[in-house]
């Protein structure tokens, strides 16, 4: 199941976030980042703070959805994904237990 939803920051930008939320082979509930697409202008600091907060809230979901785990990968966002521990089979493959 697929879910999109936009993160809108007032003078910042805004992101539109696509969720994948599916089954891993053992049963458990697995929430993936598939795709975001927009932009926020702000500097490296801020960006950061700025993915940290949005992260957590994008947590808080797949929590609420049900899901253990959160994984990512593509591009390479391991300097704004603390807690993730890299996964092999994904290119910049990430994961965190929920």
């Amino acid at each position: 199941m697929n879910c999109t939803f936009r993160i809108a920051r007032p003078g910042e930008g805004d992101v539109a976030v696509t969720l994948e939320i599916f089954q891993d082979e053992d049963g458990s509930m697995i929430c993936g980042l598939r795709q975001l697409e927009g932009r926020i202008t702000l500097g490296p600091k801020a960006m950061r703070a700025a993915m940290l907060t949005e992260l957590a809230k994008i947590e808080d979901i797949a929590r609420q959805a049900g899901c253990t785990e959160m994984r990512h990968a593509g591009e390479d966002r391991a300097w704004c994904l603390p807690g993730y521990e890299p996964m092999d089979g994904l290119r910049n493959g990430r994961r965190k237990r929920l």
